[in-house]
């Protein structure tokens, strides 16, 4: 049976490499002309193996990341002052800096005190238990966007054990609130994927981004939107018994003790980052990425030390050498004046249509793409065409951003999001729970779209420019 499904891995591996390599290899024989120049060929057949390479999943992403603005300098695709502008960018030192929280609220203790403390108050219930989830998530995202999952998973996953729920609809309702969540609570909190979006988009946009406190007040519909899915998933997977927990989350709660000078650092160093967060243009200007690595590197500080240099090495960088060059496709593309060229073969399909149909369009175009792309490769190659195609209808590029942040969080299947694999992966739902919870959402979610959220934004005067 092992080596039937190694067999199986490699001919997966092997077709992988043979598309990665054919496809680039039948850009590079293109004849050059006057529009398909010499650093346009080579920009295309170095981007499409790389991004062919992240589908494939042939080769891994910090390789990627270093390799990728390389290669478009010693192929004279560009100066390597472009190549290696992102480095500047504050979004690349903001996903250092949330990697630094992420690894610091879980190594002080204080992550898990915060869900237990909430999950006593709410989980008197099977829908107590989900709201509880809910407010955790929303509370974690706060300081720790688009990493949430790797605390909330295996606290909701030890939940499930011990009130004996695992393989029941409880525990497929349970794992899709904490999926869900955290995914939805970056509609309306500060997203480093929209943040990713604006400055890839930058350079045709204007640069423009939303303040801290914008993502909350141009998207108060998506926190009803958050908990109605929650509201769902707890009549569809709702469990025979009732279900009492709060006793179980107090006793869990209880066994932490009181709070020790590590988890009160934390504590103090999260307060600092969401006043920094919420002062953004008030009291200061400093970009968020900017905030968020400076109060990061507080957990490292000679008197603070809740991390050493050994946590300090184990910080995932690969990654965010890969999310730097992943800018870099942004800023080659602008270079190049391609993102106009895809905004001109797109315009027509959406020319003279209201913001609603387009926008939607756009929408259902992530999620397509979202099934064979990674979302860094999708707002790598398509930013660009799409916010030139918005801005010439006149359409805010943020709105935009918001919208493909939405097709991102809904899937056909698990693999297509990290964060959802890692829920998926704990054998308590089946692929028919999951199609079952997420096809549901997508649906609901079109209408809520369609119905309230655009609306929103044009009643507030976000939808345009």
């Amino acid at each position: 049976m092992s080596s039937l499904l190694q067999n199986k891995t490699n001919i997966k591996t092997i077709i992988g490499w043979v598309i990665s390599i054919c496809i680039p290899l039948i850009l590079f024989l293109i004849p050059c002309t006057e529009s398909y120049t010499y650093e346009i060929k080579m920009f295309f057949v170095i981007t499409v193996f790389f991004i062919l390479c992240m589908v494939f999943d042939n080769l891994n992403t910090a390789y990627i990341g270093i390799l990728m603005p390389v290669c478009y300098v010693v192929f004279a695709v560009c100066k390597p002052a472009i190549a290696f502008q992102s480095w500047s960018n504050h979004v690349v030192w903001m996903a250092l800096g949330s990697f630094m929280f992420a690894d610091m609220m879980m190594k002080s203790g204080f992550a898990k005190r915060l869900v237990y403390k909430m999950l006593s108050y709410t989980g008197g219930s099977y829908r107590g238990i989900l709201i509880g989830v809910g407010i955790a998530g929303i509370i974690l995202s706060l300081v720790m966007s688009g990493r949430v999952q790797y605390i909330l998973a295996p606290l909701c996953y030890s939940l499930i054990l011990a009130l004996g729920l695992e393989r029941s609809k409880a525990a497929v309702g349970i794992l899709l609130t904490s999926a869900s969540i955290c995914c939805d609570a970056n509609s309306f909190l500060y997203s480093n994927v929209v943040a990713n979006l604006e400055e890839v988009g930058a350079s045709v946009s204007g640069g423009a981004s939303l303040p801290w406190i914008g993502y909350i007040t141009n998207n108060v519909p998506m926190i009803f939107y958050a908990f109605l899915i929650i509201w769902l998933y707890s009549i569809m997977f709702k469990p025979e018994e009732p279900i009492k927990g709060k006793d179980y989350f107090r006793e869990e709660y209880a066994k932490l003790g009181r709070m020790d000078s590590g988890e009160f650092k934390t504590l103090t160093i999260c307060l600092i980052l969401l006043f920094s967060l919420l002062s953004f243009g008030h009291l200061h200007r400093i970009q968020i990425g900017w905030c968020f690595i400076l109060c990061g590197c507080l957990f490292f500080a000679p008197g603070i030390n809740v991390g050493d240099k050994e946590d300090l090495k184990k910080l995932n960088y690969g990654f965010v050498i890969f999310i730097a060059s992943c800018f870099t496709i942004g800023n080659v593309t602008s270079e190049l004046g391609l993102g106009q060229i895809c905004a001109d073969l797109l315009l027509p399909l959406v020319d003279g249509k209201s913001a609603v149909f387009t926008l939607m369009v756009m929408w259902v175009f992530t999620i397509i793409l979202n099934a064979v792309m990674t979302p860094v490769a999708i707002i790598a190659a398509m930013t660009i065409p799409f916010t030139v195609v918005v801005m010439n209808l006149g359409i805010n590029p943020d709105a935009l951003y918001l919208i493909m942040l939405s097709g991102f969080n809904l899937l056909f299947f698990p693999y297509e999001s990290g964060n959802y694999l890692l829920h998926y992966s704990y054998g308590c739902m089946t692929m028919k729970d999951f199609m079952k919870g997420m096809y549901i959402k997508m649906a609901i979610t079109a209408v809520f779209l369609i119905v309230v959220l655009i609306p929103y934004w044009k009643l507030v005067g976000f939808l345009f420019i």
